[in-house]
């Protein structure tokens, strides 16, 4: 998916904007040998979605838009491998914070549609 937006932006003129969401090993404090596994986490529990705005037009790309026919996998799948011993794993805030975004997401789509 990045590679195919790199290419992509590469064809637009003007000033392009990539969000790369990358788990970084040594500042989250997990071993990378997660770190594919993370970040496919992120898109598959709905944490990051793979989006593409392009004049002003908004969609979700390729595995998120296939995620929408599907269930998610629990955002604890997510955290279990960032906070192994669960020290700073609240689940009840985690999932307040989850419904609050998906409450925001939904506005903003709603609103553009």
């Amino acid at each position: 998916d990045l590679f195919d937006k790199v290419a992509k932006a590469k064809n637009i003129k003007g000033v392009k904007y990539l969000h790369v969401h990358t788990p970084c090993p040594s500042g989250w404090g997990f071993e990378p040998q997660y770190s594919v596994k993370i970040g496919k986490l992120a898109v598959e529990t709905g944490l990051f979605d793979l989006y593409e705005i392009e004049y002003s037009d908004w969609k979700l790309t390729a595995q998120s838009e296939r995620l929408l026919k599907k269930k998610r996998l629990p955002v604890q799948e997510y955290f279990k491998l960032l906070c192994p011993s669960n020290q700073i794993l609240d689940i009840e805030l985690v999932q307040f914070a989850i419904k609050l975004l998906y409450c925001i997401i939904t506005y903003i789509l709603t609103k553009n549609h």
